[in-house]
């Protein structure tokens, strides 16, 4: 999870295994990447108590396969052009206090989430 505060709860998920993209996954892994996704996404919604997640891969930066996952309500910085213009994010960083107990919420969530799609 991010410590960036412009959105709450924003997280990177990403494989153990370097893979440089998202058409490099293969076999086990590309089978169970969207089912990950959608648990880990449903997690975060839950204990955000999010609108829904956003769920982007950019791939040109870093080279190594991550996912953004970025909560969103209503008056955030999201929106369906991804950010939106003329808004000023919250640039705060989150501490522990905050960060410990929101990551463990999402982290509860996916255990209790059936593994399957």
């Amino acid at each position: 999870m991010s410590t960036y505060r412009m959105v709450r709860g924003f997280c990177y998920l990403e494989p153990i295994k370097h893979v440089p993209q998202v058409a490099d996954l293969e076999g086990k892994e590309a089978e169970e990447f969207g089912p990950v996704i959608s648990r880990t996404a449903r997690a975060i919604k839950a204990a955000t108590g999010a609108k829904l997640v956003y769920v982007y891969i950019f791939g040109d930066h870093i080279p190594h396969l991550h996912v953004h996952l970025a909560p969103h309500a209503d008056g955030d910085v999201f929106v369906d052009d991804v950010i939106k213009a003329g808004v000023k994010p919250d640039e705060r960083t989150m501490g522990q206090e905050e960060l410990i107990p929101l990551s463990k919420a999402i982290s509860d969530g996916m255990d209790t989430l059936p593994k399957g799609p």
